[in-house]
């Protein structure tokens, strides 16, 4: 499944509100129609964040680098061969020891 999945959009209560909100019409235009020719109006006038808002919306934000060190200090353990014998094992282990 591609996008978000069903539950993260679930119970955005406030988002809801906003939506019916904007979407209501004043004057035969809608809330949000208005609220775009303000942000515009703004940007305009040369209101920096206003332009920016404007040029996220239209071409979607900018990427930015991160960069990222991993650090790895798991320990590695080797395990020992596989003995030929039970009597080469034995005597393997008689060395260590």
């Amino acid at each position: 499944m591609a996008g978000r999945p069903k539950g993260a959009w679930a119970d955005k209560a406030f988002r809801d509100a906003l939506r019916v909100a904007v979407l209501e019409k004043q004057g035969g235009t809608t809330k949000l129609r208005k609220l775009a020719d303000q942000l515009v109006t703004a940007g305009m006038s040369g209101d920096v964040s206003a332009i920016k808002e404007v040029a996220d919306r239209l071409d979607g934000r900018a990427t930015q680098q991160t960069d990222v060190t991993i650090t790895d200090n798991r320990l590695v353990a080797r395990l020992p061969e596989k003995a030929a014998s039970d009597e080469a094992w034995a005597a393997e282990v008689a060395a260590v020891h």
